[in-house]
């Protein structure tokens, strides 16, 4: 994952500026900045990295053990999301929502998709259209393909996921999100020369 490499620049930025030696916040504004600042790098690299190895292994043969993956997968992305809201904050005044560092729509692709498949598959009444209800099924699941039927408004529909391609896209939105607060982090901690 690209973002992946962002994460490591910052956290090598940061390792390399003497200003957080000689400061009681390691040159954060606050003790909380600074924990989110920690907290959210290894998130980060988690995440990213979890998600690297299950995308190489794909997922399990056993429909059983492949729901709990689908979820999890899901799942792992919006904690990278919400990683990344906490790193901003960690070199901002107030926090932002993943939607206003997040440009772009597959993030909030992905947010959705998680929510209705793994959040609230039972009855998901936060969709616009109305409530709705959601099952995968115990069909084969890979990156490619999971079919995830859709029952609302007096309709049934299969949505094809292609997650690779969606974490992909996100992926991306992450990275653009992660160039801006890196450049937040080179503001605030100048090296000397």
């Amino acid at each position: 994952m690209d973002s992946l490499t962002v994460r490591d620049e910052i956290s090598e930025y940061w390792l390399k500026s003497d200003k957080h030696l000689a400061e009681p916040t390691y040159g954060f504004d606050t003790a909380d900045h600074y924990d989110a600042f920690c907290i959210a790098k290894d998130w980060l690299q988690d995440t990213s990295e979890a998600i690297m190895a299950h995308r190489k292994a794909g997922f399990s043969g056993d429909p059983l053990l492949a729901y709990i993956e689908f979820w999890g997968v899901l799942q792992a992305v919006i904690v990278h999301q919400d990683a990344i809201c906490e790193l901003d904050y960690s070199v901002s005044e107030t926090r932002k929502k993943a939607s206003e560092l997040l440009s772009g729509n597959a993030s909030q692709e992905i947010r959705q998709l998680r929510n209705l498949a793994a959040g609230h598959p039972t009855l998901n009444a936060s969709r616009l259209n109305g409530p709705a209800r959601s099952v995968t099924g115990r069909l084969e699941k890979t990156y490619d393909q999971i079919d995830l039927m859709v029952s609302g408004d007096s309709n049934v529909r299969i949505a094809k996921i292609n997650l690779g391609k969606m974490i992909d896209r996100y992926d991306a939105e992450a990275t653009v999100a992660l160039r801006s607060i890196k450049e937040k982090f080179v503001t605030k901690f100048p090296h000397r020369d």
